[in-house]
């Protein structure tokens, strides 16, 4: 579905719920487990930027050299997604995004992006420092 209309999924305008339930089973299978969950966790904060898709994918799924060395190659699948490239992610794709969550998922993304602002509202100015491979 991307792949033949990719701005289509851009539009502002949601598609009928049945073309939207089937974008977002592609999607699940085009990611596998740990990119959906980033792809989810992008979909919480309103904008798309590069930094925090870093930084949500570090904190998500960076816990053991396994998953550093298979956050490459989600990462690769991720920036394919239209909505990376043009750095936007439309409303009504965001909530079925969001929708998606499993409560202790939506904890824990919620939970990351709460640590951000919080570091950026206490130290302003002061970079965030993560580690991306070990």
């Amino acid at each position: 579905m991307l792949a033949e209309r990719p701005i289509r999924w851009m539009e502002r305008r949601a598609p009928r719920e049945e073309e939207a339930g089937r974008l977002v089973e592609q999607l699940r299978r085009y990611l596998g487990e740990s990119g959906w969950l980033w792809l989810r966790a992008c979909a919480v904060y309103p904008q798309v930027t590069w930094e925090l898709t870093l930084y949500l994918g570090a904190r998500l799924l960076s816990q053991t050299r396994a998953e550093c060395e298979a956050w490459g190659s989600d990462l690769l699948q991720l920036v394919r997604l239209p909505w990376f490239r043009y750095g936007a992610l439309p409303d009504w794709l965001r909530a079925v995004l969001i929708a998606q969550f499993t409560p202790p998922e939506e904890t824990r993304v919620r939970g990351v992006i709460e640590d951000l602002l919080r570091h950026v509202l206490t130290k302003p100015g002061e970079a965030v420092s993560l580690e991306l491979a070990t």
